[in-house]
């Protein structure tokens, strides 16, 4: 299940997954990785969970609004986040795939930051989101940039062309073959084939 969401950019949901399966320490982690906005409220269950066998532990415990400066880059990890959800949203035709740059090609943050300087990205935070378990949804979309930070495609590598393979010959000429054959071993005359040179002894064939 959890792939399944994940192949379909589906985060939410997996996130779903890793808390409903008791993996909390896996969800505070991919919340830290893809949704930012969520890693307080995965670090509170975490906590509340691991409290239960060590409590000195589960106070260890570091989360971005009590200690913010445990976390790098944490304003532009939510920033990020709310730029990319629009895009995960989307659903992109197969057929476009060879102009989609890879992932690990992108930079999200850079993107990020220059879609804010060209204005087409404003993120907006209100009095009071900190405390809000969907803290960072409360944005201006950006339009779609998908198709904007595409790549041309690069030309297909051309194919040798083969000449085609030679047709299976039908069954009238099969017949016709077979026939030449039966004819070539009743004129075969082995009377006069000396064999005096052969060796047919069986240990001698063994050991070869």
């Amino acid at each position: 299940a959890f792939v399944s969401h994940f192949v379909l950019g589906r985060l939410e949901e997996c996130l779903e997954v890793l808390i409903n399966t008791g993996r909390l320490p896996e969800a505070a982690f991919f919340a830290r990785t893809y949704l930012p906005s969520q890693v307080s409220r995965v670090v509170e269950l975490w906590r509340e969970h691991l409290a239960k066998v060590n409590k000195k532990a589960a106070n260890s415990l570091a989360e971005p609004q009590e200690y913010e400066n445990l976390f790098p880059d944490w304003k532009n990890a939510l920033k990020t986040e709310a730029y990319l959800k629009p895009q995960r949203q989307r659903a992109i035709p197969a057929d476009k795939f060879p102009r989609v740059p890879p992932n690990h090609e992108r930079v999200p943050v850079d993107e990020m930051q220059q879609a804010e300087e060209q204005g087409s990205f404003t993120f907006v935070r209100g009095p009071g989101d900190d405390d809000d378990d969907d803290a960072g949804d409360d944005f201006e979309q950006a339009p779609d940039t998908t198709e904007q930070s595409v790549r041309a495609p690069s030309p297909l590598p051309q194919k040798k062309e083969t000449a085609p393979p030679d047709p299976a010959p039908s069954k009238t000429e099969m017949d016709d073959i077979e026939k030449e054959l039966e004819l070539d071993l009743e004129n075969m005359n082995i009377d006069n084939v000396d064999t005096s040179d052969i060796n047919l002894d069986e240990e001698d064939l063994l050991e070869d």
